[in-house]
């Protein structure tokens, strides 16, 4: 093979890699860091002038070595970014002091506002007769539990450092539905795992067991520990940034569909033996399933086809770590 092709060869797979995983989601490349890196074109170059003839060996390995090297500083600065964003909602509402939305057009989000040692507390009352319900989370910076029960539909407390929560009900029908989010503008970092300057948020939601449930988790950066035992769970969606998330699964309903769309990210489901689990995984990512076979483009347990409780999971991710356990 000639030294020129390979190093053109390698440019475009490293270029390619880049682009789809950019336009996949799978992490978010600046382009000006692909710039800063022209003078790997250089060192190439000078390689294969200096060895390509003597050492093909050497001119090979120094070519992949580059080519491995520099995608990977590059999507590591892409998890910096992550890690460092600023966590807020333009499209946002003004929610009074017990969590339900108020049209207020004088008032204004400030992005340096900050709530120091807040404890919010929201309660949605349940309806009789109510059947199904959907609850929905979207905030980031913070800790999230959703675990116990309640003989409300939904009840929330938020123990925080910083941001703002509002609880709200919106449209109608006879099914109920819940969004739960974090609200203000505000600058927030988050690196190895802790908050700046020892800021902390804790939320701890707790859903009444009886109605069938849809949940939505749609998180930026922190951690997430779902307890969802005691619920009857129909479908579960988890969008996530930079975030660590563990969810225990029951089987309270006959079939489960579980989406997940993962970003740089850490996710972990546990499954119990007693219902058959499907996975569909697509993505860049390392996994763990244990305990599954692969069966044409999925992993399964075995004797899914019979069992009359279902799971069915599907990953879309990005440079995630999943991990799907039985218990």
């Amino acid at each position: 093979m000639n030294s020129r092709n390979l190093i053109t060869g390698v440019l475009l797979l490293g270029l390619g890699v880049l682009f789809l995983g950019r336009n996949l989601g799978w992490f978010d490349v600046d382009w000006s860091d692909l710039v800063r890196f022209w003078p790997v074109l250089l060192i190439l170059f000078g390689v294969n002038l200096l060895f390509g003839n003597r050492s093909r060996a050497l001119t090979v390995t120094t070519v992949i070595l580059l080519a491995v090297a520099v995608p990977i500083i590059i999507v590591h600065r892409a998890h910096d970014r992550w890690e460092h964003r600023d966590f807020y909602d333009d499209d946002h509402d003004d929610f009074d002091s017990d969590g339900y939305g108020q049209n207020d057009d004088d008032d204004e989000a400030s992005t340096d506002t900050v709530s120091v040692s807040a404890d919010q507390r929201f309660i949605e009352p349940m309806s009789a007769g109510l059947q199904t319900a959907s609850f929905t989370l979207k905030g980031g910076a913070a800790h999230f539990f959703l675990r116990d029960t309640t003989t409300q539909l939904a009840e929330a407390r938020a123990d925080h450092g910083f941001g703002h929560y509002g609880l709200r009900r919106v449209g109608d029908g006879s099914g109920a539905n819940l969004v739960f989010e974090m609200k203000d503008n505000q600058k927030v970092e988050w690196k190895n795992g802790e908050w700046r300057d020892g800021f902390k948020n804790n939320v701890d939601v707790r859903l009444n067991p009886a109605p069938l449930w849809d949940l939505t988790a749609q998180i930026g950066a922190g951690e997430a520990d779902f307890d969802l035992t005691p619920y009857r769970v129909r479908s579960l969606k988890l969008e996530t940034g930079v975030t660590d998330v563990d969810v225990k699964l029951g089987s309270r309903n006959d079939l489960t569909q579980v989406d997940v769309d993962a970003g740089v990210a850490q996710v972990t489901l546990k499954v119990p033996q007693s219902a058959g689990c499907r996975i569909d995984h697509e993505g860049l990512s390392l996994t763990d399933f244990d305990g599954f076979e692969k069966v044409g483009k999925f992993y399964q347990t075995p004797g899914y086809d019979q069992a009359t409780q279902k799971i069915n999971i599907k990953f879309d991710s990005g440079l995630a770590k999943l991990e799907v356990e039985r218990y």
